[in-house]
């Protein structure tokens, strides 16, 4: 019998051929050169998407941050920097690389656009292990046209990397197991370092994906009764078990340096108390809505094909079911348990999604595989493409969060020499400072304590004060005064813009 075809024995015990990788029933599945141009195609669209108006929004607090924290003279400057705002370093050090270059919104957002697209790869592989080519080839539609993924794939900051970094380690997890080899364990080991050392928040897959290791191999460690005398106190060993533990240690001794940065933010969030963040119970379903295009409607039946993909994935291997419910679903208890203790939103999430969106592809592909036409599984990814059309279309035609870009423009007509600024609160001063030139313009910035002795500090000054407000300062100052204060003793000039306040303090 050649290569790539397996014998299988029918009801009538009459042996039939089926060739590897075609259901028994089903069409014909994509050559391996179809199956590399769908996927090519598939890469292209998910490319152009995530460069297509990718400097129309302008740099958020965030991205400002990000800008910011890579004004650096060295690399070990970046690397302090970023341990000082309780970041992981990697993503800043891109940056700092590619401000090389510039430090254009487009320049900024490049690393996240390439690092979406090369998911877009790697989420193939993943489902290809996990069921075959036709579910790989719908998961790579399927986040192609993300919205949410469209979104940090055209953000300065880590969560697009740390989506790929997160899918190279499922993905080498999966090969792993399967082969058992050393190199494929070592690259989980250093995937696993690079997304640790993009976001620290992946730390919880990991540890999943470790978990994950003893669910598979679980019966491996139990005794083998192979006969009337066998030595029931024999333990045996899985055969990768010294593999495993090589990536692990790789990935353990990798992130060592890091792991004081680590702590540090922990502390941090542990020491502070804040007032945003979703609640414990609504965390769950606003990962699945943010994973499904923003629509609960798609989130009721993706969930449904999620967990319709870990039943026919189970009826293969209930150890692997097991093992991929254990990453979708721990990461999202652990942050239940931690959002009494830090703000949670749905971004820190976004790694989930390639596990998720693998497990929605595996009943399409199912599916695809039954049609009774030619290239079942392009007519799916083309009924996925009509669909995601007005998601897509709405993505881009968002308006426009915090509008800086305009904003610096109206606050340069507005004021003159020697006018101070106050942004409000002060770390405002980041995405203002990105487009507005103070010193260009001849004003001067300000920055004090929002309490009364702090305001009362910009009595007596020549010239006029210029407020700069955003709804940040709820969360800056929960007491409430500085509302007060600004309510009573300013009015809003029109230069304001939508979420942003041009507010000009009464003489």
């Amino acid at each position: 019998m050649g290569k790539g075809a397996r014998q299988k024995k029918s009801p009538g015990s009459v042996p039939v051929i089926e060739k590897k990788g075609q259901h028994s029933g089903a069409n014909p599945a994509l050559s391996l050169h179809q199956e590399t141009l769908v996927l090519g195609i598939m890469v292209i669209l998910g490319l152009f998407l995530r460069l297509f108006e990718i400097a129309r929004k302008p740099l958020w607090l965030d991205e400002a941050t990000t800008n910011s924290l890579t004004i650096q003279p060295d690399l070990m400057a970046v690397v302090t920097a970023a341990s000082n705002d309780h970041h992981a370093p990697l993503h800043f050090v891109t940056i700092w690389v590619v401000k090389f270059v510039g430090s254009s919104e487009f320049l900024l957002r490049l690393p996240s656009a390439i690092a979406g697209t090369l998911t877009i790869i790697v989420i193939f592989f993943i489902a290809k292990e996990l069921y075959d080519g036709r579910a790989g080839l719908i998961a790579a539609a399927l986040l192609a046209v993300s919205p949410i993924h469209l979104h940090y794939s055209q953000e300065a900051r880590m969560y697009g990397m740390a989506v790929l970094f997160v899918a190279l380690a499922v993905w080498m997890f999966l090969r792993a197991s399967r082969t058992g080899e050393l190199s494929d364990w070592l690259f989980f080991g250093g995937a696993c370092t690079l997304a640790f050392y993009t976001h620290f928040y992946t730390a919880f897959i990991i540890a999943a994906l470790v978990a994950g290791y003893f669910i598979l191999r679980f019966l491996d460690f139990l005794p083998q009764k192979t006969g009337a005398c066998a030595d029931m106190n024999s333990f045996p060993l899985p055969h990768d078990l010294r593999n495993f533990a090589c990536g692990l240690a790789l990935a353990a001794l990798l992130v060592l340096p890091l792991l004081g940065s680590f702590f540090s933010q922990s502390g941090y969030f542990v020491s502070h108390t804040f007032n945003w963040g979703l609640p414990l119970w609504n965390i769950p379903p606003a990962t699945f809505i943010a994973f499904s295009a923003y629509s609960e409607l798609f989130a009721v039946f993706f969930v449904c094909l999620m967990l319709a993909g870990l039943a026919i994935i189970g009826m293969k291997k209930v150890e692997m079911a097991i093992t991929l419910a254990v990453l979708l679903f721990v990461p999202i208890l652990i942050s239940m348990y931690l959002s009494s203790i830090i703000p949670f939103n749905v971004r820190y999430h976004l790694y989930l999604i390639v596990v998720f969106l693998s497990l929605v592809a595996v009943p399409l592909g199912w599916i695809a595989g039954k049609m009774d036409i030619p290239y079942g599984t392009v007519v799916v990814i083309g009924i996925i493409l009509l669909l995601s059309a007005i998601p897509v279309y709405a993505y881009y035609t968002d308006p426009l969060q915090e509008d800086w870009r305009t904003f610096s423009k109206n606050l340069m007509q507005e004021t003159r020499a020697g006018d101070i600024i106050a942004p409000l609160p002060s770390y405002m001063s980041l995405p203002l400072a990105y487009y507005y030139d103070n010193a260009s313009d001849a004003t001067v910035y300000r920055s004090f304590p929002l309490n009364e002795s702090g305001f009362r500090s910009l009595e007596n000054t020549s010239g006029s004060v210029y407020y700069v407000v955003t709804w940040d300062i709820v969360a800056a100052d929960p007491s409430g005064y500085s509302l007060g204060y600004l309510s009573n003793r300013t009015l809003q000039m029109p230069g304001s813009v939508d979420g942003i306040l041009l507010l000009k303090k009464i003489s």
